[in-house]
């Protein structure tokens, strides 16, 4: 898995050693959970045989029609929200509009969309205006999620597609100061033709690692790498997005959220299978130069992950 994350984050034309290596190791029509899903982001022009290259750019094709058809279905509700308050794109719907608009580099099933709790009546207006249902409405919803005590609804529309509203940035973390200072800090994008919020870089990059805790597969490492080269800026010659000072920005959201050891176990795994500058910044940004990820002290399912990606 650590070759398909290097030749699938490497600059253009130079992730070649690493795919032909991946490509050698392994039987390609057997590969591991996780692993199609960076498929997209490969190179299309690394050399390969032709049954290969067919493969790859099919994931892309599919990956880029599926994308499609989530914005599409999702437009008339992202456009009602956004004429009141902009939704904060949040998770994999966050990392693709990163890409600059690529729709085939990063699958995503469904929306996350992060709004504040104040929100959550106009929230349900837009969603009656659009068609979209909330699963299990009750009369006391709006009540209980300005009460703190619901953390996202998950919407669905008349053809069975999926959004998740989110009232907390930070899966799992209900704090309205995290979410002040997360929100407070997004960038107003237009994404296709709707008006939505984006995460600060290094925001971005925090609320992926944290997403990290709980991921089974590898996939999201590459999205790290992403979202690191664009928080740090200049470190590795990418510096679209970057801005000066991220790492250190980055680092000081993480301790002022007390999230700093959580950040440091999902860079240590991340750096261990795709060494890259940018996230070596970031580790060295939360409190000096890393030693090598104690992979038995991680807890699962990202110690387990540490282990297979470090072989």
């Amino acid at each position: 898995m650590a070759l398909l994350l290097q030749a699938a984050v490497a600059p253009a034309g130079t992730g070649a050693a690493a795919w032909e290596a991946w490509l050698a190791a392994g039987d390609f029509e057997a590969i591991e959970p996780g692993a199609t899903e960076l498929l997209g982001l490969v190179d299309r022009d690394l050399g390969a045989p032709p049954s290969v290259r067919q493969r790859v750019r099919g994931v892309y094709r599919r990956t880029w029609a599926g994308n499609r058809l989530v914005w599409s279905a999702t437009t008339p509700l992202v456009g009602a929200l956004a004429t009141t308050v902009p939704p904060v794109l949040l998770g994999p719907g966050a990392v693709l509009a990163s890409h600059g608009g690529d729709r085939g580099v990063r699958p995503i099933e469904r929306l996350h969309l992060g709004l504040p709790v104040a929100a959550a009546p106009m929230a349900r207006d837009a969603l009656r205006s659009t068609g979209w249902a909330v699963e299990h409405v009750t009369p006391s919803l709006v009540a209980r999620t300005e009460a703190g005590l619901v953390d996202r609804w998950q919407a669905t529309d008349p053809s069975g597609r999926w959004v998740t509203l989110r009232w907390h940035v930070l899966r799992g973390i209900s704090s309205a100061a995290a979410d002040e200072q997360l929100l407070g800090a997004s960038a107003t994008a237009t994404v296709e033709g709707v008006a939505v919020r984006t995460l600060h870089p290094g925001d971005a990059l925090l609320e992926r690692l944290w997403r990290a805790q709980d991921d089974r597969h590898a996939d999201w490492i590459a999205d790290a790498v992403h979202l690191a080269r664009r928080a740090v800026g200049g470190v590795t010659g990418d510096g679209a997005g970057g801005t000066s000072g991220g790492a250190s920005r980055f680092a000081a959201r993480a301790a002022s959220l007390r999230l700093t050891a959580e950040m440091r176990a999902s860079l240590e795994v991340a750096h261990a299978a795709v060494p890259d500058d940018a996230l070596a910044a970031a580790r060295v940004a939360l409190d000096g130069p890393a030693h090598g990820p104690d992979l038995r002290a991680l807890p699962a399912p990202l110690g387990r992950l540490g282990r297979a990606v470090a072989g």
